[in-house]
């Protein structure tokens, strides 16, 4: 089965600093970098490395000649990602001593996907078998999971960053929701774990659910089946890619048809390799490296 990611595509600048910067502070950073990121090229890229097959749909700017080519670079198919004028999506990263992150998000040219492209790439595969995968970081989210449902496509919708309008949209046709707790809280309107995946069978009762919870692992769950897997101990450098390699892994190892709790694991560990090396796109291992370190680990 493959892919079709309508995704977004960003110049990732990172500071690291001491602490995040509050509001009324300066804070002097003490090392700056640029990468190549963006939620929806990380998990194309962690989806391709993992072994599945991957269209990348979406907008680049006139400064985006990079962004495109790591696509390539990575057996990424970019038939669909178009160029516009106005300038990429970009973000203003802060990672903190502890190799956590703050984001800052401004979409460019990621809110130029508009519905004559999206028709264009339903239309290319109508006929075949395909699995589309968003998140909220382009435009046209709700049309998006519309037609893909009208044409018979599961959908699974990473719903970050997290907004108001997310709740508008038409979660009903959601096939998969891949979550974190904060977006789980938000979606069910509950404040504790176990309420939170219970509000969303409720709410969602023919959908699946991935809640990934960080250094208390994650959980897959829906009417039938409920999963977890522990997150794998390893001194975090920068988390920024971490949830979308978890992502990538999780959806590849669903479309080859493995199990739930294999699924998990592979996405665990290879979750755990990236967050050891800086970067977003950079940090995220090869499907080879991912098996090998579960083989070490057994």
């Amino acid at each position: 089965m493959t892919i079709l990611n309508f995704g977004s595509l960003n110049i990732d600048r990172t500071y690291e600093v001491d602490q995040f910067v509050q509001a009324g502070q300066t804070v002097s950073t003490f090392n700056y970098q640029e990468f190549l990121g963006g939620k929806g090229l990380n998990q194309s890229v962690a989806l391709a490395r993992a072994g599945a097959d991957v269209y990348h749909v979406g907008v680049v700017g006139h400064d985006g000649g990079d962004l495109k080519q790591a696509l390539i670079n990575n057996n990424i198919d970019a038939t669909y990602l178009w160029e516009v004028e106005e300038h990429s999506g970009h973000t203003v990263i802060q990672i903190d001593s502890e190799g956590e992150n703050a984001i800052l998000f401004e979409a460019g040219s990621n809110f130029s996907l508009d519905r004559e492209m999206i028709d264009e790439v339903f239309r290319k595969f109508k006929n075949e078998k395909i699995l589309v995968l968003l998140q909220n970081e382009v435009s046209n989210v709700d049309y998006i999971i519309e037609q893909a449902a009208h044409e018979g496509h599961p959908v699974v919708f990473n719903p970050s960053p997290m907004n108001q309008e997310v709740l508008n949209l038409p979660l009903h046709l959601v096939n998969y929701f891949l979550i974190n707790e904060s977006e789980g809280q938000a979606l069910s309107h509950k404040a504790a774990i176990e309420d939170v995946y219970t509000e969303m069978i409720k709410l969602y009762p023919e959908s699946s659910t991935l809640l990934t919870l960080g250094s208390s692992g994650a959980k897959l769950y829906d009417q039938e089946k409920h999963y977890a897997v522990e997150a794998v101990k390893t001194q975090p450098v920068d988390t920024t890619a971490a949830g979308d390699t978890f992502t990538g892994y999780f959806l590849a190892g669903l479309i080859q048809g493995e199990d739930w709790d294999k699924v998990l694991q592979q996405a665990a560990m290879a979750s755990s390799m990236a967050i050891s090396k800086k970067g977003a796109m950079e940090s995220i291992p090869g499907r080879a490296e991912v098996q090998k370190r579960l083989k070490e680990n057994k």
